[in-house]
């Protein structure tokens, strides 16, 4: 081999070895953020709701939203039997009135 074909391979070599050390440290830098992104991951799914959480919540709000309206049904059919009441009582007194 003549010299000349020693130094290309010699610069090939460094040249492989260039890209081997920056493989090294971009694989390390990959598995770091992999490590990061993993735990993320791992603390949304401890953190996250289940669908079946969610309808046990959106079950329980439509219980109370229907128990709340029963009353509002209940108050407005109590207050249409005073008014009809209380029409009554005014009836009743000016009938007394125009008596006495």
């Amino acid at each position: 081999m003549d010299e000349e074909m020693v130094r290309e391979i010699a610069g090939v070599k460094r040249q492989i070895a260039d890209l081997s050390d920056r493989l090294e440290k971009n694989s390390r830098q990959i598995m770091a953020y992999l490590a990061r992104l993993t735990g993320e991951v791992s603390d949304i799914r401890r953190t996250m709701a289940t669908k079946s959480e969610l309808t046990a919540v959106r079950d329980e709000m439509n219980d109370r939203f229907d128990g709340m309206a029963r009353q509002y049904d209940n108050l407005t059919y109590r207050a249409a039997v005073q008014k009809s009441r209380t029409d009554d009582h005014e009836k009743r007194l000016k009938k007394l009135e125009a008596r006495h």
